[in-house]
């Protein structure tokens, strides 16, 4: 009896090495955790499946460099394009254009663009 048991597990120890080549595992088998990243793990970058938006425009990123004011048809240039009332420049629609200024609206609410950098204009502004 003891010949026969010695025997099975001599066999047994040639096929537990090929069973782990073979792709399965044994049941002693283990792998090791991976090392334990921290925050770096969480880091994956940007969804690709969700759409970029755009910020909203602010003051800073609009830049009024002049104003044809007539009374019939005004128009400015913001942002080194031409825009007219109902023109939209960054999402923001112009509501009204006045003879140193531009009123925008948008979704966070109006804004409204300067001339103030010309000094001979920063007292037509306060009568505004």
């Amino acid at each position: 009896m003891k010949k026969k048991l010695t025997f099975i597990l001599a066999l047994m120890s040639l096929f537990i090495p090929l069973a782990a080549v073979a792709g399965t595992d044994a049941l002693s088998y283990r792998l090791q955790m991976p090392p334990d990243r921290g925050a770096r793990a969480l880091s994956w970058g940007k969804d690709p499946f969700v759409p970029a938006i755009q910020a909203p425009a602010t003051a800073i990123d609009l830049k009024l460099t002049a104003v044809f004011y007539s009374a019939q048809n005004p128009s400015a240039i913001v942002n080194d394009r031409i825009v007219y009332r109902g023109s939209l420049v960054r999402g923001q629609k112009v509501i009204d254009i006045g003879s140193t200024h531009v009123i925008l609206q948008g979704d966070r609410g109006r804004l409204r663009l300067e001339l103030s950098e010309i000094p001979e204009l920063q007292d037509a502004n306060k009568k505004d």
